[in-house]
């Protein structure tokens, strides 16, 4: 974790670490170098959430990561914390690779979340991409569908909006369309707002689509 400061998750405090901390996935321990997990031991295929941490009474910084978006598990005497970012594991426990430049988190390689996913009527439908689950986050992707026709359109939105059917002239209206294409395969990239659950939704205006997508 990067040198920085932040103001704690109430605004009583601005934390400063000083300097780069190194933590490992074992069992927390103040400084850098050691451990890092607030409970338990390091599990696969798991989202764990960072946060930066205070302990006020000898004004100590440190990092410490957790599976509880949140509620982390605070060492004695530290009071304060701030979250600020998420990692996921592998099934080997170990961290799938990320940049991150600000708040711009992008995988060292895309997941394929969506792989041929059948959409065979023109309700909408919630799918699980690969984005920390707690938080909203806006999700960067790329996604689109192949379909036996032309003029069919497709509406990929966050599950907050209302679930409004794609359309070629009503509101909200689409993102990605067939129009004029033929049969074929179009693709575009997406910004979208997901629920806590970690997921987008999609709808068709037309059935027997097949939906791709990757998320960046």
């Amino acid at each position: 974790i990067s040198a920085g400061v932040a103001a704690d998750s109430t605004n009583a405090i601005i934390m400063n670490l000083g300097s780069t901390l190194s933590k490992t996935t074992s069992a927390w321990a103040v400084g850098s170098g050691n451990g890092g997990l607030d409970t338990g031991s390091i599990s696969n295929n798991t989202w764990y959430y960072f946060y930066e941490i205070e302990r006020t009474d000898f004004t100590v910084v440190d990092v410490l990561f957790t599976a509880t978006y949140g509620s982390p598990t605070m060492p004695a005497n530290y009071t304060y914390k701030r979250y600020i970012g998420a990692g996921k594991t592998n099934g080997s426990g170990q961290w799938l690779s990320f940049t991150q430049t600000g708040n711009i988190f992008q995988w060292a390689v895309a997941p394929l979340d969506a792989n041929a996913v059948a959409i065979s009527d023109t309700n909408g439908h919630l799918l699980t991409i690969s984005v920390p689950v707690g938080p909203k986050v806006t999700a960067l992707f790329n996604g689109g569908v192949t379909a036996a026709g032309p003029n069919v359109h497709l509406l990929l939105s966050s599950p907050d909006l209302t679930d409004a059917a794609a359309s070629y002239t009503a509101a909200p209206l689409y993102n990605s369309t067939s129009y004029n294409l033929g049969n074929g395969t179009w693709q575009s990239q997406y910004y979208i707002l997901t629920n806590t659950s970690g997921q987008i939704r999609y709808r068709s205006d037309t059935s027997s689509v097949t939906l791709y997508l990757a998320t960046l």
